[in-house]
């Protein structure tokens, strides 16, 4: 668990700025945006790259920057000793926990929707003739269902869409507010507006803690409702017409016979904070709206999009974590000054948060038994005693070369065997300790061999 987060912290050192800054810039396009189609082509564009952002950084298939080579080593947090992540392990398991929080919530709404509609019931004759001519002859739409459980129609998308209405509606007495309510789902249904309020509600759940997802997913589905509005308008009549009918609906009303309360219901989901944005859009718009943003914008919205993704994965900020990782090409270099392991540890290999150069050049002293394994060569079982040092401390200058054809160790002044070939896969820098002892490392440094080195090069000491 320890050495998975040491590993993300880095990681997350690249995808977390990258993905604010992608926020930014499509949120600030949408605040530029006066157009909804536009704005909503904008804020789901913004909803994808911060989601691919992460994807494109984990599969390291681009070539990195890292600004930190340009700085020198100006390392925020030094995580070769692991104390300054400690912080940032707590603030990654706190980030993990909101994740699942989010993703729990949200499952548990799509939960309750679909029992939503397995426990409701058929709509009436009536209801069903309405609902019929508004479909149309040649389109197939949704199901319509009737649910006591609801305040206010609602869309659900599964194997087939569902419009769910209230009892409410389902009376001859509402049957205006019905057409309403039906134009409304249909026009989201259409616009598959459900599908893309998902993505950005994902987009949301693994991105809380950045505020722009916030209004990103927010000016989203109020982008929805401004066209599924005037799409429904379109239908309705006028767009006079449908206005008036949503303020009538959302006022008091004095029906006779006590039929208040189900028409109080029944106008129920007309309300909400939106209403007065959306009625304005509808009557007070500066500007013709457009029912669809145009191909031209929708192109140029993907080639911009793509090509700053991609960009912003290729800027890699773990330089400012760890240093510079050592396969820059100028001879990047890793220090830590001092490494302990306790004999407690469990026995396997401590890794660093240090991505290793295919030639490096590793000189340590150990001030305990020499370790099992370093940078993934494991040591064939020699024990050099040091004429420096006390035989029940022990101390040794460790030296590993390592190139693409070759890998030597000296301990001291002495070459020695190294057990097979270091493991292919293994990335990072690794140290494991003896069995049931603890060790110490002074003077940790990891140096990236620009040219090969020479592999008859004697063992050098400072």
């Amino acid at each position: 668990m320890g050495t998975a987060l040491a590993r993300a912290v880095p990681f997350w050192f690249d995808v977390a700025p990258a993905v604010l800054v992608w926020l930014g810039l499509m949120a600030s396009g949408m605040v530029l945006c006066s157009q909804p189609a536009r704005r909503l082509v904008l804020g789901l564009a913004a909803c994808v790259g911060a989601m691919v952002i992460p994807t494109l950084i984990a599969l390291d298939l681009i070539p990195r920057w890292e600004p930190a080579s340009w700085l020198g080593p100006l390392p925020l947090f030094d995580g070769s000793q692991g104390g300054d992540f400690v912080w940032l392990r707590w603030a990654l398991v706190v980030y993990f926990v909101g994740v699942l929080w989010q993703l729990a919530w949200l499952g548990l709404g799509w939960w309750g929707g679909f029992w939503l509609v397995w426990s409701s019931s058929a709509p009436s004759s009536g209801t069903i003739d309405l609902f019929t001519r508004l479909l149309g002859p040649d389109r197939k739409g949704p199901r319509l269902r009737i649910s006591e459980r609801v305040r206010s129609p609602a869309l659900f998308v599964g194997l087939r869409s569902t419009i769910l209405v209230p009892t409410a509606l389902d009376r001859p007495i509402n049957r205006e507010a019905l057409r309403l309510a039906l134009l409304h789902e249909l026009a989201h249904d259409q616009r598959q507006d459900p599908s893309w309020a998902l993505l950005a509600s994902l987009c949301q759940a693994f991105w809380f803690f950045w505020p722009p997802v916030w209004w990103v997913r927010a000016q989203v589905r109020l982008d929805q409702e401004f066209l599924a509005d005037r799409q429904a308008a379109a239908d309705y009549g006028s767009t006079a017409d449908y206005a008036a009918a949503l303020v009538g609906q959302s006022g008091p009303t004095a029906l006779p016979n006590g039929k208040a309360r189900e028409a109080g219901r029944a106008r129920a989901w007309f309300g909400g904070s939106a209403l007065y944005q959306r009625v304005l859009m509808l009557l007070r718009c500066p500007f013709p709206v457009e029912p669809d943003s145009p191909f031209w914008f929708r192109l140029t919205t993907s080639l911009f999009a793509a090509l700053t993704v991609v960009g912003l994965s290729t800027v890699s900020l773990r330089g400012f974590v760890v240093g510079p990782s050592g396969d820059q090409a100028d001879g990047g270099k890793f220090l830590a000054p001092r490494v302990e392991i306790g004999p407690e540890r469990d026995p396997a290999p401590l890794e660093f948060p240090l991505p290793l150069p295919d030639e490096f050049e590793l000189t340590v002293r150990v001030l305990a038994d020499l370790p099992e394994q370093v940078a993934g060569c494991r040591l064939a079982g020699h024990r050099v005693p040091s004429p420096s040092a006390p035989a029940e401390t022990g101390s040794y200058h460790l030296r590993l070369v390592r190139t693409h054809d070759v890998v030597r160790l000296w301990v001291d002044d002495q070459e020695v065997a190294v057990e097979g070939p270091p493991d292919p896969e293994s990335k990072w820098l690794t140290v494991t300790a003896p069995p049931r002892q603890g060790l110490s490392l002074r003077e940790l440094t990891v140096i990236s061999l620009p040219e090969p080195l020479d592999k008859k090069s004697p063992p050098r000491y400072e």
